[in-house]
């Protein structure tokens, strides 16, 4: 384990969640009853977020979260043409992204 703190903000299914509190230290905002209090108390150390699919951040939580070391999650994909990011419509908050062919 390391000493690198992370919020987690959606539930998830023990596959996901066991290894992740084996590398970190997780602290579960989606369960927490006084979600306020845990941000106070750990916000100011956290340097990760797993969220679930589909998931907008809202800015207050962003604004609680100072460390928060954000990385591209795709750093070798490259675009040359313009491109567009858009979810299904089909409510499975699966998202796209799309390129022009020439």
């Amino acid at each position: 384990m390391n000493d690198i703190d992370i919020l987690v903000t959606a539930p998830l299914p023990p596959f996901l969640y066991e290894p992740l509190k084996a590398s970190y230290i997780c602290h579960d905002y989606a369960q927490a009853a006084d979600k306020a209090a845990l941000l106070g108390k750990v916000g100011p150390k956290i340097r990760g977020l797993v969220q679930g699919g589909g998931t907008v951040t809202p800015e207050h939580l962003l604004d609680a979260l100072p460390k928060l070391d954000l990385k591209p999650a795709w750093p070798n994909l490259k675009f040359t043409r313009p491109l567009a990011m858009v979810e299904a419509p089909d409510g499975t908050h699966r998202q796209f992204v799309l390129d022009r062919i020439d």
